[in-house]
């Protein structure tokens, strides 16, 4: 009995926690990263990790997606110039996952899982490990 009480306990805690984001809406605007939660233990990204400290992701209304920095490092620029071009992003509700790219590519250019936590909202770039606390800037 005991058992079941403190699991139900646990459970409770963690759906109030954690929340999904039910319509893009939400998504759509600025956003800066307010902190960096995760990232690998991995020197040479350090460059990189920088550039999204400093990053903006927009997600416009119209599904196009730009990405910019003020902290421009040679890494990151190698990896977004040319992926970053025309891009659209979309918003798949079940998976919490915001796809970036286009139809050609099938929205593989970056992939960000989403998630909503005591109303702050977390990226986590899939590829890369990188997990950042987010603000919406407009």
């Amino acid at each position: 009995m005991k058992k079941s009480i403190i699991l139900t306990c646990l459970i409770t805690i963690s759906l109030s926690l954690s929340a999904q984001i039910s319509d893009k809406s939400i998504l759509v605007g600025k956003w800066n990263v307010e902190k960096t939660i995760k990232q690998p233990p991995v020197p040479q990204i350090t460059p990189l990790v920088q550039s999204f400290e400093q990053a903006t992701f927009d997600f416009k209304d119209n599904d196009v997606f730009e990405l910019s920095t003020t902290k421009s490092t040679e890494l990151f620029e190698m990896m977004m110039s040319e992926v970053m071009i025309d891009t659209k992003w979309k918003f798949n509700k079940n998976k919490q996952l915001l796809q970036i790219g286009n139809e050609a590519d099938r929205y593989t250019t970056m992939s960000i899982i989403v998630n909503k936590k005591n109303d702050k909202i977390i990226f986590e770039l899939e590829e890369s490990g990188l997990v950042f606390l987010m603000k919406k800037v407009d």
